[in-house]
């Protein structure tokens, strides 16, 4: 049985250059007030990163999770 951990979006957005962490900090906090709001959403709604990057981002998050030996980090 696997137990593959998921790559945080976070991680990836800051990894990619798409957002610097304070923004991730922020979004994180936002989140906190609006716990039914993905991560995701929070970011595009800030501004933070367009919808480009978010699925570029979560489409490595999803590859990753299926293959954790595929990290590129």
């Amino acid at each position: 049985m696997s137990t593959s951990k998921k790559l945080k979006i976070g991680d990836i957005l800051l990894h990619n250059r798409f957002c610097t962490s304070q923004q991730i900090r922020y979004a994180l906090k936002v989140q906190q007030d609006y716990p039914s709001k993905n991560l995701g959403t929070i970011f595009l709604e800030l501004g933070y990163v367009t919808k480009e990057q978010l699925k570029k981002a979560l489409d490595e998050q999803t590859k990753n999770s299926h293959n954790p030996h595929n990290v590129k980090y």
